[in-house]
């Protein structure tokens, strides 16, 4: 059974997250409370499908479309805190 951190997963969303959106930022400097699609990130429907893509390979998770849910992209802190919720649970 693989228990994994919230801040782990907090710190891979971040890598994640710049890597996809192609942002010019070092993955530490995004806030943990920064919004998503109203911040400076610049999230968008198109770039969410990249970055959900990419969090299901690199975690190894489905993310089902009943689990969609505008508050888990509130922030890169709501994201990780439902990534490490799902692993953590799928290995009960």
């Amino acid at each position: 059974m693989t228990i994994i951190s919230n801040e782990e997963t907090l710190c891979k969303v971040k890598e994640i997250l710049v890597e996809c959106l192609s942002l010019d930022m070092e993955p530490y400097e995004v806030e943990n409370d920064e919004a998503l699609f109203d911040g400076d990130l610049g999230l968008d429907s198109v770039s969410v499908l990249e970055l959900v893509t990419a969090i299901e390979d690199y975690f190894s998770i489905e993310i089902e479309d009943e689990e969609f849910s505008s508050d888990i992209f509130i922030s890169a802190k709501a994201l990780a805190q439902f990534i490490t919720q799902k692993i953590n649970n799928q290995d009960q």
